[in-house]
C-alpha cells in the first residue's frame, strides 16, 4: 500500500513538472508584444473611474417575505415569489472603486393559496453606495448599501370579497451584491442580490430580496 502511494505520487510530481516545462517552453516560444498586452490590460482594468457614469437595466424574480404591512387600521403579511422585478441604476464613480447613485424598482407576483387570491406589488426608490471589492480584467464584484422609500402592497380575494392592504411610500434600507462580467469596454453582464429592510411605522421588517438579471453601459 505504501508502495502504491510512493508511485502515485512519483507520478504526480512527473506530470506536474512536464506540464509546467511545457507551458514553460509555449510562454517561451510565442511571447505576446508589449504594445497588445498593455492594450488588453488597460482595457480591462477597472470598471470605472473618477467621474464616470454608468447606467442599469434589470429584470428577474423575487421573494417578498413581507415583514409586516399596515393601513389602519388593517394590517397583512404574504410571502409570495416570482416573477417580475424591473428596474434601473444609475452610478457615479468617485473613484475606480467607490460609486453613489440612485436606483428605482418594481416588482409586482400574484398566486392562489388555499382559494384566496393574492397580489404582492412593491415600489421602491433611494439612493446607494457602491464599493467595488473585487476587480479583475473580466470580472467585477461589487458589495452596496443605501436608504430609500418603499410602498408595498398587499391584495387578497376570496369568493369576489377583497381586502387591500397599502403601506404607502416608507423608509427603507438596501443591502446588496453585484457580480458583473465585463464583455467590452462599455458593456456589462451580470446578477444582482438586493435585500430591502423596512422602517417604517406601517412597513418594517424584510421587505423582499430579489435575483435580478442586469445590463450597465459605461457613459
Amino acid at each position: 500500500m505504501k508502495h502504491t502511494v510512493k508511485l502515485i505520487l512519483l507520478l504526480a510530481m512527473v506530470l506536474f513538472a512536464a506540464r509546467a516545462s511545457a507551458e514553460r517552453a509555449k510562454t517561451l516560444s510565442s511571447p505576446p508584444s508589449s504594445a497588445s498586452t498593455s492594450s488588453s490590460y488597460s482595457r480591462y482594468s477597472s470598471y470605472g473611474s473618477s467621474g464616470s457614469m454608468v447606467v442599469s437595466g434589470a429584470l428577474g424574480f423575487f421573494a417578498s417575505g413581507l415583514g409586516t404591512v399596515t393601513d389602519d387600521p388593517k394590517s397583512g403579511t404574504s410571502y409570495l415569489s416570482g416573477f417580475y422585478g424591473l428596474g434601473g441604476d444609475f452610478e457615479y464613480f468617485l473613484n475606480s472603486d467607490v460609486s453613489v447613485g440612485g436606483l428605482i424598482r418594481y416588482y409586482t407576483t400574484s398566486d392562489t393559496l388555499s382559494g384566496t387570491d393574492y397580489t404582492n406589488s412593491l415600489t421602491t426608490l433611494g439612493g446607494a453606495v457602491r464599493a467595488y471589492l473585487v476587480d479583475t480584467n473580466h470580472w467585477s464584484f461589487a458589495g452596496s448599501s443605501g436608504v430609500g422609500f418603499t410602498s408595498a402592497a398587499v391584495k387578497a380575494s376570496t369568493r369576489g370579497v377583497s381586502a387591500d392592504v397599502d403601506s404607502g411610500m416608507q423608509l427603507s434600507l438596501y443591502l446588496g451584491m453585484t457580480l458583473l462580467y465585463k464583455v467590452n469596454n462599455n458593456i456589462h453582464l451580470g446578477v444582482e442580490n438586493l435585500r430591502v429592510l423596512g422602517l417604517g411605522s406601517k412597513l418594517n421588517g424584510w421587505v423582499l430580496s430579489d435575483y435580478m438579471a442586469k445590463i450597465s453601459f459605461l457613459l
